[in-house]
C-alpha cells in the first residue's frame, strides 16, 4: 500500500460534496467557477495554521478570561494611589520581577502569573495602609465589581481579604487550565476558531487530515495532533495582498515578508532564476525608501529602484516567492497554498511560474496546493514535473459536478490531465456556438 505524507478528506462543505486530496508534493485542483476550489484552499490553510498556532489560541482564550480581572486590578490601582502619599513614590513596583517595566501596562504582562499574583498582594497591602485616605464609596463599588466578576454572592459585608484570595485562586486556576490545554490540545479551540473564520457556523460534516495514514486532525477526535511534516504554511489568493492588511492570511504573510533577515542558506540557484531569468531584478525590504518605512523595493538589473507596491502584479507574484525563499520561509516543512496564480500573469510567465513551483519542490521540498482553471499552468506543471523527474510528487484533481445539484466531487486523476482539458474545451465549444449563431444571423 502506498503511504502518503498528508491527505485531506472533506465532505459536505459549501459546494464540496466530497474531496479526498493527497498532499505529497505538488497538488493541483481544477474545475469551473463555484466548484469549491477556493474553499478547499482556505480550509486547508486554516486547518494547518490553527494547528501550528494552537498555543496562541489557548493564550487568546486565557487573555479573554483574564481581561475582567485585569480591568479590576487597574481600576483598584488608580483608586488606591490617586491622591495618596504613595502616588508618585511607590505605584505597585515589584522590583524583583524580570518583566517589571513601568512603560508596560498590566495588559502587556498578563502572561506572567507570578507578576499578577505579586501585584495583587502589593495592591491590597497598599490599600490597607492607605485606606483612610480613600473614598469609601469607591471601595464599596470595587468590592461589588469584584464579587460580580468572581460570581460571588453580593453582600456589603464581603471580606476584602477573602475576595483577594478568591481572585488569586481564580487567576491561578485559569493559568493551570491553559497549561493543561497546551499539553493536551483539545479540539474545541481549533473548532471554535474555524467557526469564527468561516462565519457560517456550518463546518464540514466530516473532515480529517492524515499524516502517513494516521489521523492528526479529525472532527470526530477529542485531541488535535501536531503535524510533523508541516511546520509553516502560507495562503496566497492574490499578489495584491502585498503590503496590505485585512484578511487574517494577508496579515500573516505580510508579517513573514517584512522579515528583513535573509538566511545564508537559501537556494541561490533558484533565486538567480527569479532575478536573472524572470523579473530581471531583485526584491528586498528596506528600512526606509522615499519616506516609506519598511518598504518593499524592486531594484531592476539596470540599477533603477521602484516601490514594489506600484509595480505590475506579475512582478509582485514572483517577488513574494523570492522574499519567502530568501528569508528561509520556504523549506521542506512548508505548505504553500496558491489560489489561481495565473490570474495576474502573462502566458509566458504562467509557464515560468509553473517551472518555479516544480523546482522549489524538487530542490527544497516545498509542498504546494494549487487551485487553477488555466490549461497552461496545469500542462506546464505536469510536463515540467515529468522532465524534472518529480512526477511521483504530482497529483491532479478535477471537480466533477453532481447530477441535478450545485455540489462537486473531486476526482483524483494522478498525472492524467486529460479530463481537465476536456472541461477547458467547453470554452471553445461556446466560441463556436456563438460565432456560428452570429454567422447565421448575418446570413
Amino acid at each position: 500500500m502506498e503511504v502518503n505524507q498528508l491527505r485531506l478528506h472533506i465532505e459536505d462543505f459549501r459546494a464540496i460534496k466530497e474531496a479526498d486530496i493527497i498532499l505529497n508534493g505538488i497538488t493541483v485542483v481544477a474545475g469551473e467557477n463555484g466548484s469549491g476550489k477556493s474553499t478547499l484552499s482556505k480550509f486547508l490553510y486554516y486547518a494547518f495554521q490553527n494547528s501550528i498556532e494552537y498555543d496562541e489560541l489557548v493564550d487568546k482564550d486565557l487573555k479573554n478570561k483574564l481581561n475582567p480581572f485585569l480591568s479590576f486590578i487597574d481600576d483598584f490601582d488608580r483608586t488606591v494611589f490617586t491622591g495618596t502619599t504613595n502616588r508618585l513614590k511607590d505605584r505597585l513596583v515589584v522590583p524583583d520581577l524580570v518583566h517589571d517595566n513601568p512603560l508596560l501596562s498590566i495588559y502587556d504582562r498578563y502572561q506572567d502569573e507570578t507578576y499578577l499574583l505579586k501585584k495583587i498582594d502589593r495592591l491590597f497591602s497598599s490599600y490597607e495602609s492607605e485606606k483612610q485616605h480613600i473614598d469609601s464609596a469607591k471601595i464599596v463599588r470595587l468590592k461589588f465589581i469584584l464579587q460580580s466578576i468572581l460570581e460571588e454572592r453580593t453582600t456589603h459585608e464581603s471580606n476584602l481579604s477573602y475576595l483577594k484570595d478568591r481572585l488569586k485562586q481564580t487567576i491561578h486556576r485559569y493559568f493551570e487550565e491553559a497549561k493543561d490545554y497546551r499539553e493536551k490540545r483539545p479540539l474545541f479551540f481549533f473548532t471554535d476558531e474555524l467557526n469564527r473564520i468561516f462565519s457560517t457556523g456550518l463546518l464540514p460534516s466530516n473532515y480529517r487530515i492524515t499524516e502517513y495514514e494516521s489521523s492528526i486532525i479529525n472532527n470526530t477526535d477529542d485531541i488535535l495532533e501536531r503535524a510533523y511534516t508541516i511546520h509553516q504554511t502560507a495562503y496566497i489568493d492574490t499578489p495584491m495582498l502585498l503590503g496590505h492588511t485585512g484578511e487574517d492570511h494577508w496579515n500573516r504573510i505580510n508579517t513573514i515578508l517584512y522579515n528583513r533577515d535573509t538566511t545564508e542558506n537559501y537556494n541561490s540557484f533558484l533565486n538567480a532564476i527569479i532575478s536573472r531569468e524572470i523579473i530581471k531584478g531583485e526584491v528586498s525590504v528596506e528600512n526606509k525608501y522615499s519616506g516609506i518605512m519598511d518598504a518593499f523595493v524592486y531594484k531592476r538589473e539596470d540599477g533603477t529602484r521602484f516601490n514594489l507596491l506600484e509595480c505590475a502584479t506579475g512582478i509582485k507574484s514572483f517577488a513574494i516567492l523570492q522574499m519567502l525563499l530568501k528569508n528561509g520561509f520556504l523549506n521542506k516543512y512548508t505548505l504553500l497554498i496558491i489560489d489561481e496564480p495565473e490570474a495576474h500573469l502573462h502566458p509566458q510567465w504562467i509557464v515560468e511560474f509553473a517551472r518555479l513551483i516544480v523546482l522549489l519542490n524538487k530542490h527544497i521540498g516545498v509542498k504546494f496546493f494549487i487551485a487553477s482553471h488555466d490549461p497552461d499552468i496545469v500542462a506546464a506543471i505536469k510536463y515540467i514535473g515529468e522532465k524534472e523527474e518529480i512526477d511521483n510528487n504530482l497529483n491532479f484533481y478535477f471537480s466533477q459536478k453532481e447530477d441535478n445539484s450545485f455540489t462537486y466531487t473531486y476526482q483524483h486523476l494522478g498525472t492524467d490531465i486529460g479530463p481537465i482539458f476536456e472541461s477547458f474545451n467547453i470554452a471553445f465549444d461556446k466560441i463556436n456556438q456563438y460565432s456560428d449563431t452570429q454567422e447565421n444571423n448575418e446570413e
